[in-house]
């Protein structure tokens, strides 16, 4: 059922379920220990101290490091040892680690961006939000972007802000897992009890108002947009900071005069991306423009010879299944070619086949709407443009995107079509890539993952990096002739 908020009378809350008030599971029989001292509330507690419990939660999560990727590989079907354990599990306790460090700096160019006036005795600064962060994470990546561990809840906790995790419907042991992790490290750390909570069920309707409620002060959601437009609707309305990642194509654009090792190199490395993690990346680069019908006739033939060589992709759940079949058919609807796959597979698990449809210019401008739909999985769309104009038109249609990627030799690098799309790209996207798929993100300070709307709600922020992701959940205050004794220590 497609997601959508109504208002309605007020009702129950079914299923949820607090983990903090749970009977503890396995892991904390092993690591459970007596709490430092007694809590207090979040809004007394030093940076030090917040630093220590994301630290401590890293820690926990890697005492249960194999006990949890099972758990993870069994409700995701992900591979434990090359993806999870190898990957991802390290992925999240090192975000959390440089969330720690971000917690604790409030150095002049820390997160927090002290401004002291003297003249004036004007000061302001970056604080916590005062309010509770909503938080709900997607299916494809169980632990990095995890409600209770990914990014969202790193940069909230860092900030100085309570969290409470909606968990997703995919991985709900592997969540719950992760939150007696976090109750472990709250204990030990001496954190206040309820600076993270966690439930896992909630009618659409109780949702926003949950979000509605004066207690929580912002939402951090990575999604789809279907999803993301009606949480934003209710965010706007009430007026709550929201920070979503929803839909992204992340388009590649072939540069012209490619050898045929050239093609060759782009054709693999492009469906090597389409294929990775069964495509269910929000940066699968999921169209690439092509000028000359006869070279992207023959892209896409090296590409179908590619994806066709493969298995079919196990993806996540049957709802991605479903979203991958009809879209499909909505581009086959709208002119597209089907040059191979577009069907599920009956076999062990929800699986598809790798898939790949061809359009041209024109058809890719009059059907924006199909055209620009996102086929979440192994699947992307080849558009062949007559001309220059033509592919500047297509690219100038887009609407915002995570990244952007052009390929090419130097020559072609240097020349007068790639700075047009360079000119076209810049602005419709977060990352600008040449000749580098995107699906790989570095968790690093510089790593901007956002952009314009729909792939985010804000294109001034990133939902990877620290201490740039801290500042979605953080207010700038201002302290305007306050006597230095009633300062924030960052002020003074």
């Amino acid at each position: 059922m497609a997601l959508s908020f109504r208002r309605s009378a007020p009702k129950t809350v079914k299923h949820c379920r607090n983990v903090f008030q749970s009977a503890p599971g396995p892991i904390s029989k092993r690591w459970r220990r007596p709490r430092s001292r007694p809590p207090g509330t979040l809004a007394t507690i030093d940076p030090e101290r917040i630093g220590r419990f994301l630290e401590r939660f890293a820690e926990c999560i890697e005492a249960d490091a194999d006990r949890l990727t099972k758990i993870a590989s069994l409700e995701t079907g992900l591979p434990q040892p090359t993806r999870l354990a190898a990957v991802e599990l390290p992925r999240t306790t090192d975000q959390l680690r440089q969330a720690a460090r971000a917690a604790r700096d409030v150095s002049p160019t820390g997160w927090r961006r002290p401004l002291i006036d003297h003249e004036t005795n004007i000061r302001s600064c970056f604080e916590p939000l005062g309010g509770a962060v909503l938080v709900m994470g997607p299916c494809n990546f169980p632990l990095a972007f995890n409600g209770i561990s990914g990014g969202d809840f790193a940069a909230a906790i860092a900030a100085g802000n309570a969290v409470i995790v909606k968990g997703h419907p995919a991985h709900p042991e592997t969540t719950r897992c992760l939150a007696e992790a976090a109750r472990i490290a709250l204990e030990d750390t001496g954190m206040p009890p309820a600076t993270v909570q966690c439930f896992f069920h909630a009618e659409h309707e109780d949702i926003a108002r949950l979000i509605e409620h004066h207690a929580i002060a912002a939402v951090g959601f990575t999604g789809g947009e279907q999803a993301g437009r009606a949480i934003k609707s209710v965010a706007d309305r009430s007026g709550k900071v929201v920070s979503l990642e929803m839909s992204s194509l992340n388009p590649v654009v072939l540069l012209p005069s490619a050898d045929e090792d050239g093609l060759e190199a782009f054709s693999e490395a492009w469906s090597g991306s389409i294929l990775l993690g069964s495509g269910q990346f929000c940066t699968k680069p999921g169209v690439c423009f092509v000028i000359d019908e006869a070279v992207a006739q023959e892209v896409a033939e090296r590409t179908v010879s590619h994806l066709a060589g493969t298995d079919s992709s196990l993806l996540l759940t049957s709802g991605i299944v479903a979203g991958l079949e009809s879209g499909v058919r909505l581009q086959q609807d709208a002119g597209a070619i089907l040059l191979t796959g577009g069907l599920p597979v009956d076999e062990a698990g929800w699986r598809f086949q790798p898939t790949l449809l061809m359009t041209n210019g024109i058809g890719f401008l009059e059907m924006p709407d199909s055209m620009q739909h996102e086929l979440f999985g192994p699947a992307a769309l080849i558009v062949a443009c007559k001309d220059r104009a033509e592919l500047l038109a297509c690219l100038r249609s887009l609407g915002g995107q995570l990244t952007g990627c052009l390929w090419g030799d130097e020559e072609a690098m240097r020349g007068d079509v790639a700075v047009d799309v360079r000119a076209a790209l810049r602005p419709k996207c977060g990352r600008l890539l040449e000749n580098k798929m995107p699906t790989g993100v570095a968790v690093v300070a510089s790593m901007v993952h956002g952009g314009p709307f729909p792939a985010t709600s804000h294109p001034g922020f990133t939902a990877v990096g620290m201490p740039g992701a801290l500042q979605r959940f953080a207010a700038l205050r201002c302290y305007d002739g306050v006597d230095e004794s009633r300062l924030p220590a960052i002020l003074v």
